[in-house]
């Protein structure tokens, strides 16, 4: 799968067409060619961006800049690996990590807490500045009462 990287101009000289060929073989059924054919088309491909200054580094800024006329094959693997997802460990660990907070005890949290709960704990190697937490925290809106005015409580009682 990873050859296919060599469809997005910025990597493309990275990976000859006979790698490239390979890895769209398994999504042969998409496309309109045969492998013969794919070979040009993406020897063209190649050829488009040598001269290029600017090149698309992206699987979706190559796919905005590709002529679905003369490229459709190149257009249909493009679209197949700017969709498919590298991994599937950011969503396992995420929906494991809702499961843990999202208890029936906490059941009545509200999304942007739950959020910020999850993403906290899903990225716990991101160095947190404490101090700044609690400021931000604290300025947002006032949760207790100002006891500034000792006198005036007094009074009260």
């Amino acid at each position: 799968m990873l050859p296919l990287e060599g469809l997005i101009p910025a990597y493309c000289l990275k990976y000859c067409e006979d790698e490239v060929i390979q890895a769209s073989e398994k999504y042969e059924q998409f496309l309109e060619s045969s492998s013969l054919l794919m070979k040009g088309e993406l020897k063209l491909w190649k050829k488009k961006w040598v001269d290029e200054s600017k090149r698309p580094e992206t699987a979706t800024e190559a796919l905005k800049d590709c002529n679905k006329q003369f490229f459709p094959n190149v257009y249909v693997l493009l679209q197949i690996f700017g969709t498919i997802p590298v991994t599937t460990s950011t969503p396992e660990r995420s929906f494991s990590t809702l499961r843990r907070i999202k208890t029936y005890l906490r059941n009545t949290m509200g999304q942007v807490r739950l959020n910020g709960l999850a993403l906290a704990n899903i990225h716990k190697e991101r160095e947190m500045d404490i101090e700044n937490i609690i400021d931000i925290f604290s300025k947002e809106k006032q949760r207790r009462m100002s006891m500034t005015n000792w006198a005036e409580v007094e009074n009260v009682q």
